[in-house]
């Protein structure tokens, strides 16, 4: 945060943190935004840092090894034709 302050002038209540992680992304990384541009993000494609941190500290360290993670996945995209190829996704009609 005190990067994001030194360099843009945000304090921690103007920036939201959130992950992105596959399959919907083919990596893990997270971002820091200013909160005005949160919109522009769909919060079926994000998991705020908050909310890990919080999973963690409360159901334990191997909470997101049990827990099962909703994602969508666009079709048109490689990895939608991957799971279609592979029998994970119906063909589409």
């Amino acid at each position: 945060m005190k990067a994001i302050f030194d360099k843009f002038g945000l304090k921690k209540e103007e920036v939201v943190a959130f992950f992105h992680y596959p399959p919907t992304y083919y990596h893990l990384h997270v971002h820091f935004i200013h909160l005005k541009m949160l919109h522009d993000h769909s919060p079926t494609r994000t998991v705020f840092l908050d909310d890990v941190i919080e999973n963690l500290e409360f159901f334990g360290g191997d909470y997101y090894q049990k827990k099962t993670l909703m994602k969508e996945v666009k079709e048109g995209t490689e990895l939608h034709t991957i799971f279609v190829i592979n029998g994970v996704l119906p063909t589409p009609e």
